[in-house]
């Protein structure tokens, strides 16, 4: 089973261009984000137009305790409002650009992506690096499984039994450097500890199952 994850959700928009359009175009990447499994979506529902608006969804979101941010440049707006929403979520950021609507006439209609290009070189220029950007009416779920390898690493204890062998550097951890990148606290055991350790046999039948419905193990035997 995927690890469930805690995404926050905003659209951001600037009345100078088509945002009654956007406004239908985040209507759909509603539904279909909400088809995905193991996500418990929060999301502003409304366009988020003005500065008060972006730090009223900012609170709401890091009330929800949020694991990352997705914001969709429903059109172009001015690098203020991802601003003032990592500046209360501080959380990984997925800055969503949508294609661009085709012309009719008038102005661009969106502009959406000259909003990504902003918003990307002010989070850069603020010392903001935990972003990624995608493209596209569709969000990227490559990205959404890595934020559930993260958390699975930061909210799950990994344990390493006895100790590497003598001149085998490589094989061992940093742990301060893991605590860092990952959110990751490694516990030791020794062998006599996983020996003597007494065991559910429920609980080994269970975990035998999980692993035959994940990996392929056709080719290991009972011996």
């Amino acid at each position: 089973m995927k690890q469930e994850i805690r995404v926050g959700v905003v659209c951001l928009a600037r009345k100078t261009f088509d945002y009654k359009a956007a406004d239908k175009i985040y209507g759909k990447i509603k539904e279909d984000l909400k088809k995905i499994e193991q996500v418990h979506w929060e999301i502003v529902e409304e366009l988020v137009i003005k500065i008060d608006e972006a730090q009223n969804a900012a609170h709401r979101l890091a009330s929800k305790e949020v694991d990352v941010l997705v914001c969709i440049s429903g059109t172009f707006v001015l690098g203020h409002l991802i601003l003032e929403l990592n500046k209360i979520i501080k959380k990984s950021i997925l800055l969503w650009g949508l294609e661009e609507l085709p012309y009719d006439g008038g102005k661009i209609r969106l502009n959406s992506v000259c909003g990504i290009n902003l918003n990307t070189s002010n989070l850069y220029k603020a010392g903001v690096k935990n972003y990624q950007v995608v493209i596209g009416n569709q969000i990227d779920e490559d990205w959404l499984n890595a934020i559930r390898i993260l958390k699975a690493f930061s909210t799950n204890r990994i344990g390493i039994i006895e100790y590497r062998a003598k001149g085998f550097f490589n094989l061992d951890v940093d742990e301060l450097d893991l605590y860092k990148q990952l959110g990751v606290l490694v516990d030791h055991f020794e062998l006599d500890e996983v020996y003597n350790y007494e065991t559910n046999r429920e609980k080994v039948e269970e975990r035998v199952n999980q692993i035959k419905s994940i990996f392929d193990v056709s080719g290991i035997t009972e011996q």
